[in-house]
């Protein structure tokens, strides 16, 4: 589609820089982090750090590019507790 209306390339392209400036900040967010806490595993700090980062990482866009902020986690409702990947779960049936 080559028209000025619609064209379904240029919508992409404009998404396609949105999702790259999203995985930027998205990769700098984790790379602040000296922890592994879920899916987010780090060799260099395989366990988790509740004293330091039990926190919602925050980034707002400005000309310099991203800047973070942390914010408490509320955890009155459910206490954090650790989980454990590396071992089969009963309540599933994994053996």
């Amino acid at each position: 589609d080559r028209g000025r209306w619609a064209n379904q390339e240029v919508a992409f392209v404009r998404q396609l820089w949105n999702m790259l400036e999203l995985a930027r900040v998205m990769t700098l967010g984790a790379l602040r982090r000296d922890e592994s806490r879920g899916a987010h595993y780090k060799p260099e700090f395989p366990n988790r750090d509740d004293a330091r980062w039990l926190k919602t990482t925050k980034a707002r866009w400005t000309s310099d590019g991203p800047q973070f902020s942390d914010e408490p986690v509320d955890v009155s409702l459910v206490a954090p507790r650790p989980r454990k990947y590396d071992v089969a779960s009963e309540a599933s049936g994994d053996r």
